[in-house]
């Protein structure tokens, strides 16, 4: 008897600001995969799972000082991303 299992993550961001409606949109998708095969003596039974969370936030700022905040925020937010997608490549 044995068992053998893998697991993937992808995180992928999309920011957009749209200057007409002075509105800043954030779309993150994050995908898990797992794989897990027990085997048996005489059988092996696999097991898959698959997890999509997707997270969507719209932000309107009201003036130039929530306008600066806004885009310290997105910009925070896209270097936490590149630094993860640095450090997947890194251990890859």
């Amino acid at each position: 008897m044995g068992w053998k299992s893998a697991e993937s993550d992808e995180r992928k961001a999309m920011v957009k600001f749209d200057e007409e409606q002075g509105t800043y949109a954030v779309l993150v998708l994050e995908r898990l995969k797992s794989e897990r095969d027990s085997k048996g003596t005489i059988f092996t039974v696999p097991s898959r799972t698959a997890k999509l969370r997707v997270v969507f936030r719209k932000a309107r700022a009201k003036n130039a000082a929530a306008r600066h905040k806004c885009q310290e925020l997105v910009n925070r937010h896209v270097q936490g991303l590149l630094d993860i997608a640095e450090l997947d490549r890194v251990f890859q």
